[in-house]
């Protein structure tokens, strides 16, 4: 359990990082390599989520689903550099639903 707790906080810690870091994400309108990494992401955050808090999975899913329009605010208030995606959000919740049938196929 200690292990997939240490996996889930790095890969939050990844995403803090590749969501909030100084970069351009691409071209407005372009779909690409950003969004990829915001489906994997949530993807791995949820099954790593999962298995690292067990006895609340219920509070792990709530807490991811309201993470992905918390980063996209984040970038939108606070980082100007960044902006507001909505596509991000689907991609997220995406993320998330392929960690789910991901996680239940196992």
């Amino acid at each position: 359990m200690k292990k997939w707790k240490l996996i889930f906080y790095c890969v939050f810690a990844l995403s803090l990082v590749l969501f909030l870091a100084p970069v351009a994400s691409g071209a407005p309108g372009k779909w690409g390599l950003d969004k990829l990494a915001h489906f994997f992401i949530f993807g791995v955050l949820l099954i790593s989520g999962f298995k690292a808090f067990a006895n609340s999975r219920r509070q792990t899913l709530l807490w991811l689903i309201a993470y992905a329009p918390l980063i996209e605010l984040f970038q939108y208030y606070f980082f100007f550099y960044r902006s507001f995606d909505l596509r991000d959000i689907v991609f997220d919740l995406a993320g998330l639903i392929l960690g789910y049938v991901v996680y239940k196929l196992k």
